[in-house]
Order: C-alpha cells, then sequence, then structure tokens
C-alpha cells in the first residue's frame, strides 16, 4: 500500500475574508515575509524557491527554515494538492440567518 501524504490544518480566528486570507496564501512571495521576516529568528522561514504567481493544484515549492536552539535548519519540498478557500465557521450564526441573501444560501 502507497504511503499517505502528510498533511496540516490549522485553525486561527481571523478578521479577514477568506478570499483575503486565500489570497496571501496562494502568493508564495509572501510567505517570506509573514513567516520568515515577521518570525523569530530561532524559527522561521529562511528561503522560498516557487514559481511566480497563485499556487494551483500541482505547483511544487520548496524552501528551508532555522529550528529553535539548534545550528541545523529544516528543508521542505512539497507539491500543492487541494488549492481551496474554506470558511469553516461563522460569527453570530443566527443573526446571520436573518440576512435574506445568506438565508437563501443557507
Amino acid at each position: 500500500m502507497g504511503q499517505e501524504p502528510a498533511a496540516a490544518r490549522i485553525s486561527l480566528t481571523c478578521k479577514a475574508r477568506p478570499e483575503a486570507v486565500y489570497d496571501v496564501l496562494a502568493d508564495l512571495r509572501t510567505h517570506l515575509e509573514w513567516g520568515g521576516a515577521r518570525q523569530s529568528g530561532d524559527f522561521r522561514l529562511q528561503s522560498l524557491e516557487a514559481p511566480a504567481g497563485p499556487v494551483t493544484v500541482g505547483t511544487n515549492f520548496s524552501g528551508t527554515g532555522t529550528i529553535p536552539m539548534s545550528a541545523r535548519r529544516w528543508e521542505d519540498r512539497s507539491t500543492v494538492t487541494i488549492a481551496t478557500s474554506t470558511q469553516l465557521a461563522m460569527a453570530n450564526p443566527m443573526l446571520r440567518m436573518a440576512l435574506p441573501g445568506l438565508r437563501q444560501m443557507t
């Protein structure tokens, strides 16, 4: 049997629209800023090799970064297998159900 690829799911509260978050994550060039320059020096993204433009299914990219309390670095090679923007939860769901457009969609 084949080995299942590693998967990760991270859930955080954010005031930005799902589309805005997706746009930032899909632009791999932004990762060096928020995952690198804005992080502490002991655990951060150091380099990223990726094609220009937003990622799509099949996009390959690689990166390196620092490991806390170690002189060693990590190295990663990834392939995008799913590229979607999903809102997992809704704030004030009962209030939002009162909105005509949203009530029809749900």
